[in-house]
Formats: structure tokens, C-alpha cells, sequence
């Protein structure tokens, strides 16, 4: 995290976009149960080496106004 000079902070979020298998519950709603179906699809295809874990880079900048908003709130 940084604070600038104009009060602005900047940082970076980074993830390794990488799927572990999700065990599905009897007592998950349809939500859950899509949620987990699609993942434990990439966790498969990811095994199989159709998809390679990467990285995602994702950069933040608050504003000076949104600092002191966020701050004092």
C-alpha cells in the first residue's frame, strides 16, 4: 500500500487463480450448487491440463476524496 503525495492511496491485489475441488453439501441452495458445479469444472479441466493456474494483478487507487470518505465516515 502507498500513500501519495496528492493523499491518494494505490496498492495491488494479486491471486493465484488456481481451483481446489469443492465438496458439495445436501443442504446447499441452487446458488451454491452452481457455484460449486462450475468451479469443480475448472478443477477438473485444470487437472487435466486444459487450464494452468495464473496470476491476477489487480490494481486499486483511492481517490483523496474517496480516502477521507472511507476514513470518516
Amino acid at each position: 500500500m502507498k500513500k501519495e503525495d496528492d493523499g491518494s492511496i494505490s496498492f495491488v491485489i494479486s491471486d493465484l487463480f488456481d481451483f481446489d475441488y469443492w465438496y458439495e453439501n445436501e443442504n446447499d441452495d441452487q446458488i451454491n450448487k452452481a457455484i460449486k458445479y462450475v468451479n469443480n469444472n475448472a478443477y477438473r479441466q485444470q487437472k487435466a491440463s486444459k487450464l494452468e493456474p495464473y496470476i491476477l494483478y489487480v490494481p486499486v487507487k483511492f481517490t483523496p476524496e474517496e480516502v477521507r470518505e472511507i476514513l470518516y465516515k
